[in-house]
């Protein structure tokens, strides 16, 4: 019934003892299955693509966010019918975002198998679960950084990137920002900078077919919170004169200078630690 993908971080040493702990935490619960390993020639996203082609219908990732996100992109992308599970190895953004505990505690996860339904956010060719966001400063990301929220939404700085947005029946906005944000659903990073602005969101985010766009800007436009402009929609241009980096889900980046971002109404479905905030399934 399922199908375990491990990343090549589950076989470093250090995780040795948790691996042990994970397999026989999955023996005991009676959800065993077919076992794989990424390598350096076959990273997880091909092995998930040899998953689908056998008719596997959970396929559950043992790692890191970033491996769990190269199972996402290839689920988008073939719009594959399958459950995603995820393993988390060590505290992550993701791993908070679904609820889950680490390491063997998430083996009942697996085990109870909640599932909620996800939109995912698409940017050119790549795709992201929680976010994609842009920050002149670039230690914005790194772990700990999160106090950081205020102090960013006081900063101005005339050397701030141009940047045209362009969304739904052809509203433009151009504007000098140090920071933008299109949110698919709340992790920690965006909770702290709708908190801090403000701004109450629905728990359903996560599959309500809109992205939630936060611009740090001195025009007040739609709706402004103390320097922010704050909209919501289903599809946004946003273009640069210069070749721009953006986050996705906190670790992977796209490279750009125009960028095509659409939301995919419950193209995912992934098992949660807990339905609060999800909804029953």
């Amino acid at each position: 019934m399922y199908f375990y993908i491990f990343d090549q971080l589950a076989l470093k040493p250090r995780f040795g003892k948790a691996l042990d702990k994970i397999s026989l935490r999955i023996t005991d619960l009676g959800i065993e299955g077919e076992k794989s390993k990424a390598t350096v020639t076959k990273e997880v996203s091909g092995l998930v693509e040899e998953a689908l082609a056998r008719k596997k219908e959970n396929i559950i990732i043992v790692g890191n966010d970033k491996s769990f996100t190269q199972a996402l992109g290839v689920v988008a992308k073939t719009k594959a019918k399958v459950v995603l599970g995820y393993i988390p190895l060590e505290s992550s953004l993701l791993q908070k975002a679904l609820h889950l505990p680490l390491q063997s505690e998430a083996c009942y996860a697996i085990s109870q198998r909640k599932v909620a339904e996800f939109d995912l956010g698409k940017v050119n060719h790549s795709y992201f679960l929680t976010s994609m966001a842009f920050s002149a400063d670039k230690n914005f990301f790194e772990s700990g950084s999160v106090a950081k929220v205020k102090n960013l939404f006081k900063k101005r700085d005339s050397q701030d990137p141009l940047f045209y947005f362009q969304y739904q029946d052809g509203f433009k906005l151009q504007v000098l920002t140090p920071f933008f944000l299109v949110s698919n659903m709340l992790s920690s990073v965006e909770k702290d900078i709708f908190k801090n602005q403000e701004i109450s969101l629905s728990l359903q985010s996560h599959r309500d077919a809109k992205l939630d766009v936060i611009i740090l800007s001195e025009t007040p436009d739609i709706k402004e919170h103390k320097g922010l402009t704050f909209f919501q929609t289903t599809h946004l241009a946003i273009k640069s004169q210069h070749k721009q980096t953006v986050i996705l889900d906190g670790l992977n980046t796209v490279q750009d200078k125009d960028f095509i971002i659409s939301v995919l109404p419950t193209r995912l479905k992934a098992i949660v630690g807990s339905h609060e905030g999800f909804g029953n399934k």
